[in-house]
This record gives C-alpha cells, structure tokens and sequence, in this order.
C-alpha cells in the first residue's frame, strides 16, 4: 500500500500536469493549434483543494506532511496563469494589479513593502538618550526570514532601510548603493539571508499580497518577423506550434505596456502601493529588457500591417494579449534567481557569467550586435531584475570594473561590450571590511569612489547584552528555560509546595526584551533558568556567566584613547570624562546602569562614530565564539557537572590566550585583555554575584516588597514636600520618614548607579514601564529596588557572613542560626536561578574575588 506521501504526490502531480498542460502557460507546452485562439484561466486556488480532495477520497481524510504541502502550494503557484486584461478588470476584486501590487513596484518598493509589513516601532537606543526605528523584520527572528536575525545594530539596519526607501522613490539622487562596512559576524551576512528568505518565503504563498508576475510570449511563430526565433514543430495533425519564449530577465507584464496603459495602472494600482510602502506611490520600470521589447515591438508591427495603420492602445493590448501569458514567479533560487551573490572579480571579470553570453546561432546567421536576440541575458547580475543583489568584498575589485560597477548603479541600465541596452531594476547591496574601506578612502585616484556608495556601518558591538545575546545565537542549539518567581513573600509561600514549571524552548526575544526609556537593560540572569539543549544532554548555564563573557569581550572593543583623531576630537569635552576614559564605567552605561546628561551623551555618541569604535579593535565575533564553544564542552566534561560558572569562563578565557587561541594584534594588545578581564572580575562581577547572596539572604528574612512600597513613598512624599517629615499610610494612619534608611539607600545608588537618586526620573521610567508591561502591579525601578536590597542584605550581614555561609557549606559545621541562614540562603539562590552547586562556586567566586580586590588596595 502507497503511503499518505507517496499516494498524495501521485495524485497531485497527475492533476496538476493536467491542469497545466490546460492552461497553455508553461514554457515547453503546446499554446495554440491550427490558429484557433484559446485561453484558459487556471484557479490555483481550486487545484490545490481539488488535489486534496482526490487524496482524501482515495484514502478518507489524512494530515499531510508540512513538506508535501510546501510543495504542493509552490507547484499551484507557479502553474498560476493570467492573462494581460486581468490587469485591466473594472472590479477591484478582479485586477490583478490591485490584488497584486508588486506588477507595478520597482524592486526597492517591493523589499520596503516586505520590511513594513511587520511593523516598527521606536525604541531607546542602548547607552544613549537617542531612539531609533527598531524594524521586527531583521531583529526578531520571524519564521517568514527562517529564523534568521540581526542582533543589536538597530542603527545600521534602521539606516539600511532608509537606503532602501531613499532607492524605492525612484529618485536619482536615491541610487546609491548601500555599502555595508565592517568586521565578520557582525550581522551583514544575516541582513542577507534575511533578505534572501524573505523572498522566497513572502513571494511563494497562494494568496499572498507580495506575490510577483513576469511573462511569457505565445505563438510567436504567426509572427512572420519572430519564426526565425522560435522552436516551431508540428503536432500529429500537421499543425505548427511553438514553444513559449519567457521574459529572460524576469520583467513585470507591465513593462511591456504602451506608455498610456502604463499611466493607467500606475493610477489603478496607486493607493494598494501606499498601503504597502507607507504612503509611496508606485514609481514602477517602465523598461523591459532589449530582446522583451524587441519581441514586443514586432508583434506590434505585424497587426499595425493587418490594420493598415497605427494601432490605438487599447488595441495594442488586444494584440499584446493574443501573444502574453502572465507567468507568477517565486524568487526561491530555483525557479527565479533572488539576492545573487557577486564575489569579488580579481582582474580576469567574467561578463558573460555577470551579464549575458552570445547565442552562436543568430549571432553567426545575422552578425554580432544586429539584433538584441543575439544574447542569452542568464548573467547573475539579470537574475537580480526585480529583487536584489550583493556585491562581496566590493572594494577589493579593480579600480576600473568598481567604476564600471557605478556607472550601472547610477543608471540602471547594463549596454556594455556590444551588449544590448538592459534596464536593472534591482536593490544594490554592496559589503567591504574595515580594512579593504580604508584603503580605498585613503587612495586620491579612489576616494571619489566612496562618495558614491551609501555608507553603513555594522561594527562589533560594545553593548554586553548583544554579545551575551550573539553568543547563543551563534551557537544554534536549542534553549530552555524555566522562569523564575517573584521575591514577594506571598508568592514565595504560594509557591512553596507547588512542583517548579516544566522546561520549555524559549526565544532570544523573550530572554533579551527589546530596551525600555530609563531601564537597565535586560537579558535572562535574574529572569530566567536557561540551559544548552542538544539531544538528551542538557548544560545548565549559572547566572551572571555568560554575561560575564559578554562584558570582557566589549570591554576589549571599547576605545578610550584619542590617538590619531587629536585634532578632530578636541573640540569635544567628554573624551576627558570618565564615561569615555573608563572601559568599565562605559559598560555600565552601554547597559543602562549608568547616566549621564543629554549634551554629554551626544558628544559621546558622535565621538564614537569618528572613531569608529568597534571596527577593528578587540576581541573578534570568531574568537568570542571559539571561547563560547570552548566554555561548552568544558561544562560538558564529568569534571564540569553540565554547568556554566562564570569561574570556568574566565578559567577557559585564560587557557586559550595562554594557547594563542585568543590574541590581540600584539602581545601588548592581549595583555591589556588579560588586565581588563580582571578588572570586569572585581569591579563588575563581584558586585552582582554578592548582591545576589546578599539577596537571597534578604529575600527569605526581610519583606523586599514591602520596604520598597514604604520607601517609594516616602521618596514621592518628598518629591512633592521637600519639608515633609510624615507620610499617610493605610487606614488614614501617619508614620514619620525614615531619613536614616533613605540616606543610607541614597548613598548605595549613587555608588551603583553613578547618578544621585531622582524621585521624578523614577516616576517617569516606572509610568514608561509599566504602559509596554502585561502586568503593571508588579513593575518597580530595577535600580531602586537593587539599591534597596543591598541595604537590607548589609542588615542580614550582621548576623551571618560570606565565610560564615563557606564554612556551613564545606563543613557542615555551624550553630543552628548559620544553618538556618544557609538553608535561606540556598532556597534564596534557587529563586534567582542558582542550582545548588552554583550557588556553592558562587560563594567561592565572591569570597576569593573579594580577597583579590582587598589586595589590590594594598
């Protein structure tokens, strides 16, 4: 018995040849016998149910494989005919134009229209007092882009598609293309799988709004003018016919049109164009390519003969219709090219694979050059027509074939070396290293080359969170997590006898939320529990450790020193500051944990883009992910116990500088890496891993919740009384202010927070927060309530210490009021995502670390 699979592509596959063989519109089939016009509109639609019908009356109703339905939806699709007066129906529900707007979009409109339709929104930009647009497409790793993401870089991408809006506008001045400099990994490969995906995955569906058309010439061989051209047989009958001849470049029926049917379309189609552009109004290629047209104009020619005069436009469609086939099209890479690659040429360029080859046949019969029929227009850079294309490495190409390159960027229009005149209707991507951009920028004959192109920059990033968050994605494995309960004594309670959630697969959206205005930014340690998933081993990832990671890979990409830009910088206060001066300083500002004024936040922004920091320096995106993968099979080790500490991660960072598996551009270089990895140790590390044992141990003995409700009201109370002493509590009952414990918070967040405490800033970041939260009752000021906790841990410390709880956990050996600290602690340190043995190397971690720092102040 036939399985479901295999019974289901027989069915399908014989109903769809049928249907085809119908249509008269694939290339190959017969389209006309002995003169007798037929046309036959195929209803994709009904042929894809009709061959689930046929399956499911054979064998009753089954689920079908996900494959065989892809395939079965792409072989309806591209089966899709019509004809050129669908372009023209009077009812809106019935032009193809309306239904189908990408007939009349050029190729920027389209990948704009593909980029909106998932929205933006606008977010704080990390480490500044700027937002930017924050475009879901590349950032969030939707199905529709197979997954694939850009990781942080909101600036690069938001300028991309700037690009591609200023190219879409179809103004001159917008055909620049767009150069995406920078070093590997750091999102210019993932901007074009994405691109790429998109695609093949938006342009495939039945009904989808993005679906593209091109077209196929029929019955060429009644044109006396176009045989010569043309396969032509005969049937059993006697009768000729010949093979459809397909638009070669890919071209939109439209183009095709005379000029006023054109105009019509475009006024048809203008407001469906607004709705997927955001307001642009099409401003489609009015060009078809040189042997399209040639074909056109003969067809043309041989009606105004039968008429004896000039055909009217509408007559001219009539004509075109007797010969056009509307073809759907799908940018897959198999049945239409999308996003060619072209790699970088040496001095031996291959024009023809770029752009066209000769056809022997009629350049021998009719001389090289005498008509455009003379070439197969098959080049990679043709096969970019209607969608995009990448030029690699472009800067390392000869200075003459870059000028050549330019000139089509400029004009969109290929006629080089005799062949003919072929319009590009393409997005022009272009990417170079720092290096290669440089060069090139430095040569007088060159430079003029560089004005040409819109400049992108896509450098490592300096924001630990977006290393933390490109160190997992890289690693392609699963994640699970399990999420982690609130400190509220209630819940804690609640939560007491109910077994802990299941894991469950997590994205990288939900473990690294996009920023908030005012907030630290945020990824899974303190959130989430995650582990590594491959197959059945699962390596549970200890909180603060990968973090950890990230902050020594940005803290060596960070630039603090002016060299070479003296006198470009001088007129810029903040290269004095310490927000500029101190590696460690600018990590917590690039993590929201760090403030300084407008103006000063400005001056660094535009520091930083003339120095262009993150280009070259530091450890690269290759190195951080042999680390990573270094970090993972330690862990996976017996020795490990499949647990990531933020001990082995230094230990392991360690041993690959010792085996020159890490190593800057001198020994130098790589010695200050070693010197600022000890530094995020002490004066990053340690401050999170005590505060979390100093929680724990707050959280179990002292109300975190109800402190920070009487503290936040008294900071209101005062924001509004400079001279209130008392504050009214529940029930109309007044209690005084405690001024001690406010001092004492003040002081614990200014020393963690570099910025005095601000009650009206609070207000505003809490309001800010809790408009994009599910939940508002529990949103608090994460700085405040950190703050908050170290003063009630520093309470805690009096009656047990670090080395006390040490003791108890090597030893065993305590009274009872150290073992009951150090089981409050132990379930403290569960809830903020320690398994037992990470919370043991995290008080290993925090008591020697602390004894390095006592002996650097000595």
């Amino acid at each position: 018995m036939l399985s479901n699979k295999k019974l289901f592509s027989f069915v399908f596959l014989t109903l769809s040849f049928t249907l085809v063989i119908q249509s008269h519109g694939t290339e190959g089939t017969r389209s006309n016998r002995g003169g007798k016009k037929t046309i036959a509109k195929l209803d994709c639609n009904n042929m894809l149910q009709a061959a689930i019908d046929s399956l499911q009356s054979v064998q009753g109703r089954v689920q079908l494989p996900s494959d065989v339905a892809g395939d079965m939806e792409r072989v309806a699709v591209l089966a899709e005919t019509h004809t050129l007066y669908e372009l023209f129906a009077t009812d809106d529900k019935d032009n193809l134009v309306v239904k189908r707007p990408f007939i009349i979009m050029n190729a920027a409109e389209r990948l704009l229209a593909m980029i909106y339709a998932h929205g933006k929104k606008r977010i704080p930009l990390p480490g500044s007092t700027r937002k930017v647009d924050y475009y879901p497409f590349f950032s969030d790793g939707l199905p529709v882009v197979e997954n694939n993401r850009v990781v942080g870089q909101y600036e690069a991408v938001a300028d991309l598609v700037k690009g591609v809006k200023a190219q879409a506008t179809g103004d001159r001045s917008g055909n620049s293309p767009i150069l995406l400099k920078g070093p590997h990994g750091t999102g210019k490969s993932e901007t074009l799988k994405i691109i790429r995906s998109a695609y093949k995955n938006m342009s495939g569906n039945l009904d989808s709004p993005f679906a593209s058309y091109t077209f196929e010439y029929k019955d060429l061989h009644l044109i006396p003018e176009l045989r010569r051209y043309v396969h032509i047989e005969k049937d059993s009958e006697g009768h000729e016919f010949s093979l459809n001849k397909r638009s070669e470049t890919n071209d939109s029926p439209f183009t095709i049109l005379p000029a006023s049917l054109q105009d019509e379309l475009i006024e048809r189609g203008r407001e469906a164009v607004a709705d997927l552009t955001g307001g642009l109004f099409p401003k489609p290629m009015r060009e078809a390519d040189a042997k399209a047209t040639f074909i056109r104009d003969h067809i043309l020619l041989h009606y105004e003969k039968l008429k004896g005069g000039e055909l009217t436009s509408h007559e001219a469609l009539a004509a075109l219709n007797n010969h056009v086939v509307v073809k759907r099209i799908i940018y897959d890479g198999k049945h239409s090219s999308t996003l060619p690659t072209i790699e970088f040429q040496g001095t031996d360029i291959d024009l023809r694979g770029l752009i066209a080859t000769p056809d022997t046949a009629v350049q021998m019969d009719e001389g090289a050059g005498a008509t455009p029929m003379g070439y197969h227009l098959s080049g990679k850079m043709l096969g970019a027509n209607g969608n995009a294309i990448l030029f690699d490495e472009i800067l390392r190409n000869t200075p003459e074939f870059l000028n050549m390159l330019l000139a089509v960027f400029e004009s969109r229009v290929i006629d080089i070396g005799g062949i003919p005149r072929t319009p590009l209707d393409t997005v022009i991507i272009a990417a170079t290293n720092k290096a290669n951009f440089d060069d090139v920028a430095t040569d007088t004959k060159a430079h003029a080359q560089i004005d040409r192109f819109r400049s992108t920059s896509m450098n490592f990033s300096t924001r630990p969170h977006e290393v933390f968050e490109t160190m997992l994605y890289m690693k392609s494995v699963g994640l699970v997590s399990e999420h982690l309960t609130a400190f509220n004594d209630e819940e804690l309670e609640a939560q007491e006898d109910v077994e802990r959630s299941v894991h469950q697969e997590i994205s990288l959206r939900e473990l690294f939320p996009l920023p908030q205005e005012g907030q630290p930014v945020q990824g899974p340690d303190g959130r989430y529990r995650i582990w590594f998933k491959e197959g059945r081993k699962e390596i549970e990832i200890s909180p603060h450790a990968l973090l950890f990671l990230s902050e020594i890979v940005s803290a060596t990409r960070i630039v603090t020193e002016t060299k070479g830009f003296e006198e470009l910088l001088e007129p810029y206060g903040v290269t004095g500051d310490p927000v500029f001066k101190s590696p460690i300083i600018r990590l917590k500002y690039n993590e929201g944990n760090y403030q300084i004024s407008g103006p000063l936040a400005q001056e660094l922004s535009e520091v930083l883009k003339i120095i262009d920091e993150g280009a070259t320096t530091g450890i690269s995106s290759r190195q951080a992910g042999r680390w990573m993968s270094a970090v993972l099979y330690e862990a996976s080790e017996p020795e490990g116990g499949n647990l990531i500490t933020p001990d082995m991660v230094l230990q392991v960072f360690k041993r690959l500088v010792q085996e020159g598996e890490i190593s800057g551009t001198s020994v130098a270089e790589t010695a200050r890496w070693m010197s600022l990895a000890e530094r995020v140790s002490i004066e990053l590390l340690l401050p999170r891993v005590e505060g979390d044992i100093f929680k724990a141990l707050a959280m179990n003995n002292s109300n975190v919740d109800a402190t920070y409700n009487q503290v936040w009201s008294e900071l209101r109370a005062l924001f509004s009384n400079p001279d209130a002493i008392e504050i009214s509590g529940a029930h109309g009952r007044t209690r005084r202010i405690d001024f001690e414990r406010l001092k004492e918070i003040k002081k614990l967040y200014l020393a963690q927070t570099g910025r005095p405490l601000d009650p009206g800033q609070i207000a505003v970041a809490v309001d800010e927060a809790r408009g994009n939260s599910a939940s508002t009752s529990t949103v608090k000021h994460a700085p405040l309530e950190t703050a908050i906790v170290s003063y009630l841990a520093k309470i805690e410390t009096q009656r047990v210490s670090i080395d006390d709880l040490v003791d108890v956990a090597y030893s065993g050996e305590a009274n009872d009021e150290k073992k009951a600290a150090y089981s409050d602690f132990l379930k403290g340190m569960n809830r903020l995502g320690y398994n037992e043995r990470a919370a043991i190397f995290a008080l290993d971690t925090a008591k020697r670390l602390r004894d390095e720092a006592t002996r650097a102040r000595k």
